[in-house]
């Protein structure tokens, strides 16, 4: 009897009761030896109502001819698929029953073409009626690790399932796209390793889909806009249909260590950094920052340059977190807020930090349609502590570039309080203009210095020299105050009495 390739010398005897209507034919095997396929057909009431039950016995039955049978019955087997291994087993299949058995696997393997082989030791194949059942079994993958595999499938409804449990394992040791099955794992956990149960559902003419949670270490991945690649130490995920959540994270990416939350499908994430230098964050933003554009366009100045297709789509929102930024000299910390990426536009809310015993809480927004990003930033800073005083202010601040370029674009106007202010006076409050984009300029208005009992009213600009002169009066007093932000003096003028009288 010839089966793809394989052939075995059958013989047949049986019997025909014409009364009873039955017919029994059976395989007779040769010699002490079983052979590896014994079939027998049993035929009931064949003139008036048929019923009809047909047997397979395998014993050491070659595993690869049977790889048809299986693609024959709709199982995702791939055509490159390789089986070896043998079967033992029976099944029957009956017109009223269907199939019914068992068979067992032993010593098997698969290979598919370029990639390492699948063996399982031994697994059990349960038949009943339209479906077939694989119970828990045991995958070695040579050099990376084992799995537990389970699944069914039924040839009436289509309905096929699985799971797959690992304590270790590539994420990429499994290439499931050759059955047809969409791959568990995001792109950018395919170079890690994963360990915990992953379950699959798939119904007849639907997408079939993941769900479960793997925990995922060592994985790399880019990220467009950013100028380092992931390192994904570990993080956990939960895969759930076409979205998927990444949970518990530590990672970093341009020597930038950061933890936090990820979720796929509502793309939405919490942050969470320790004590970070913002010129780090810069260049590993620099990607999304600055776009020069070619030569021509940079002589020419041809506008805008086009926004990269990422970005454009990119809508991402969520909380920060860090222990400190530091800017330079400045260490901000307890930094908490909110941030939402839409295309070219970054918008910060509620940002709040802890700097020099006094509080920052600061809104704006990051316009990224340039060639270079533009920084809008309202700031209000309370009781910061300045020289011997405590400094609150109020104020709009713009600029744009990066590095030391985003200083000399400075411009900020706005309103601020001085309590223990230099020069004598308790306090000294008023509205300030600063430019930073040509000659630096500072220009004070409508300032209110406090000494005592006394209130004196005056402005103040910042000299070509660089120092700084205040003009104020009380009434018929006058006082000029000039220096240094550093390092202020009070310059009275000729026949000045500290008795107005």
């Amino acid at each position: 009897m010839p089966l793809w390739g394989h052939s075995w010398r059958v013989s047949l005897q049986g019997a025909l009761d014409l009364v009873n209507q039955t017919l029994s034919i059976e395989s007779v095997g040769r010699g002490q030896d079983p052979a590896p396929l014994s079939v027998r057909l049993d035929v009931e009431r064949y003139l008036t109502q048929p019923d009809w039950r047909l047997g397979f016995v395998w014993s050491g039955f070659p595993l690869d001819p049977l790889a048809p049978i299986a693609r024959h019955l709709g199982l995702p087997l791939p055509e490159d698929a390789r089986l070896s291994g043998s079967v033992d087993g029976s099944v029957t299949v009956s017109r009223r029953d269907m199939l019914e058995g068992a068979v067992q696997l032993r010593d098997a393997a698969m290979v598919l073409a370029g990639g390492p082989p699948v063996r399982f030791a031994r697994a059990d194949l349960l038949l009943q009626r339209d479906t077939v059942t694989l119970p828990p079994a045991q995958v070695e993958i040579p050099d990376q690790g084992s799995v537990q595999v389970q699944g069914s499938y039924s040839s009436l409804s289509g309905l096929l399932t699985a799971s797959i449990r690992t304590a270790g394992l590539p994420s990429a040791a499994f290439r499931l796209q050759a059955f047809g099955i969409p791959e568990p794992l995001p792109d950018a956990m395919r170079e890690g390793r994963w360990s915990g149960e992953l379950r699959y559902r798939q119904e007849r003419n639907t997408t079939g889909a993941w769900s479960g949670q793997a925990v995922i270490t060592h994985a790399a991945f880019p990220v467009p806009g950013l100028a380092a690649p992931v390192q994904l130490s570990r993080g956990v995920l939960t895969v759930n249909g076409p979205g998927w959540r990444l949970t518990d994270v530590r990672a970093s990416a341009g020597g930038v260590e950061f933890g936090g939350d990820y979720d796929a499908a509502a793309s939405t994430f919490r942050l969470r950094l320790g004590e970070t230098d913002l010129a780090q964050l810069e260049a590993l933003f620099e990607p999304s920052l600055l776009r020069p554009g070619g030569f021509l366009a940079r002589t020419l100045r041809l506008g805008r340059p086009a926004a990269p297709r990422w970005l454009a789509a990119r809508r991402l929102s969520g909380g920060i977190q860090a222990e400190a930024l530091v800017l330079g000299p400045a260490r901000f910390t307890g930094v908490s807020g909110r941030l939402r990426w839409d295309g070219t536009r970054i918008e910060l809310s509620q940002l709040r930090a802890r700097i020099e015993g006094g509080s920052v809480l600061a809104n704006g927004a990051i316009d990224l349609a340039g060639s270079e990003p533009s920084y809008a930033i309202n700031v209000l800073g309370e009781r910061i502590a300045w020289r011997n005083g405590r400094l609150t202010i109020d104020g709009d601040f713009a600029a744009s570039g990066a590095g030391s370029n985003l200083l000399a674009t400075l411009g900020s106007e706005g309103m601020f309080e001085l309590a223990g202010a230099p020069a004598g006076f308790d306090s000294l409050a008023g509205c300030y203009r600063l430019d930073l984009t040509r000659t630096p300029s500072l220009r004070l208005s409508e300032l209110r210095a406090a000494a005592g009992s006394e209130i004196y009213l005056g402005t103040g600009a910042l000299r070509d020299d660089g120092t700084l002169l205040v003009e104020l009066e009380s009434g018929a007093r006058q006082l000029r105050v000039i220096g240094t932000l550093a390092g202020l003096r009070v310059e009275h003028p000729p026949g000045w009495s500290a008795d107005p009288d």
